[in-house]
């Protein structure tokens, strides 16, 4: 069985219909992976909500993200939102969308070191542009490198690989990642 971390919520992060990256692209993913002839293999879970476990995500995020990027996030999605840059937005829930969508990569590497096999998250809003400093090119906070950082901090953990898989290269996580020789 494959572990999909997935949750509604995430469409709540609302960039606008005309938006590329819009909720339309999980209803598109959700429908084929269902649609699947092996879609009986898939083990549909939902993330951790991030109050149940802050300091987890939070301690995480810390690793890649310095508190003040953070909080000014929270604070423009509290002020109703608004852009990072032209390309990328921040709803009032994009916050809250984005801890969740954090909590669920790291559910992901959990997931992955307990059954020893891959899980896939499926969330939203992405993140592989996002520096650590600012979010950029429809991403918030950097969750595949938060993810890496995470996983290492693990016992049985001593390199990580990231396969970012799309069409164009996700600068964010090679800037915030090449440093770290274990990953």
């Amino acid at each position: 069985m494959l572990p999909i971390i997935y949750d509604d919520t995430f469409k709540l992060h609302d960039t606008g219909f005309y938006h590329p990256e819009n909720a339309g692209r999980l209803d598109a993913v959700v429908n084929a992976l269902n649609g699947a002839p092996w879609s009986n293999q898939l083990d549909w879970r939902s993330p951790t909500c991030p109050d149940a476990n802050r300091s987890r995500i939070m301690d995480a995020m810390l690793q890649v993200h310095p508190s003040e990027y953070i909080d000014a996030v929270r604070q423009l999605a509290n002020r109703g939102g608004g852009h990072i840059d032209p390309d990328t937005v921040v709803s009032p829930r994009s916050y809250e969308v984005a801890m969740l969508a954090v909590s669920a990569w790291l559910d992901g590497v959990d997931a992955a070191l307990k059954d020893g096999h891959p899980a896939f998250v499926l969330c939203r809003p992405p993140g592989h542009h996002a520096l650590a400093k600012r979010g950029m090119g429809f991403c918030i906070f950097s969750n595949a490198a938060i993810a890496a950082m995470y996983a290492l901090q693990q016992p049985s953990v001593q390199r990580v690989a990231i396969l970012d898989w799309d069409v164009h290269h996700g600068n964010g996580t090679q800037a915030l990642v090449e440093p770290h020789p274990n990953i």
